[in-house]
């Protein structure tokens, strides 16, 4: 019997050591992270516009580097717009030294296409050079 209570008593502890692993786990830094796909603005837009739900599963919270030409800075969200097609909310603070019709290139976090208002959505996103 005092066998059987040791299992029982170890599995739980494992179980909940398991959980506690798996509701903890630390934060990804999409900064350090190597980009899963390096992709233009119109060679995104065209993968959803072939079949979305299989770009959804190939993109959806992956690290994604993508270039574009910047149309729209809002400095108060820390945020711009790509090809007026991409929102890209960023990481760091400091987007003065950045310019509208600017061409640059971001890596961020795929978070999905609003159809609503028809744009790709990025998060965590950091300037790369």
């Amino acid at each position: 019997m005092k066998k059987k209570v040791l299992i029982f008593v170890s599995i739980l502890c494992l179980a909940g050591f398991g959980m506690y692993q798996y509701a903890y786990k630390p934060q990804r830094n999409i900064g350090l992270e190597k980009s899963d796909f390096d992709i233009s603005v119109a060679n995104l837009e065209s993968e959803f516009a072939k079949s979305d739900s299989l770009a959804n599963k190939k993109f959806l919270d992956k690290t994604i580097s993508i270039y574009g030409k910047i149309t729209n800075i809002d400095l108060k969200t820390n945020s711009i717009v790509l090809d007026d097609k991409v929102y890209v909310t960023f990481i760091e603070k400091n987007l003065s030294s950045l310019n509208i019709d600017k061409a640059i290139k971001i890596k961020g976090r795929f978070i999905g296409y609003d159809d609503l208002v028809g744009e790709f959505r990025f998060d965590q996103a950091v300037l790369v050079n």
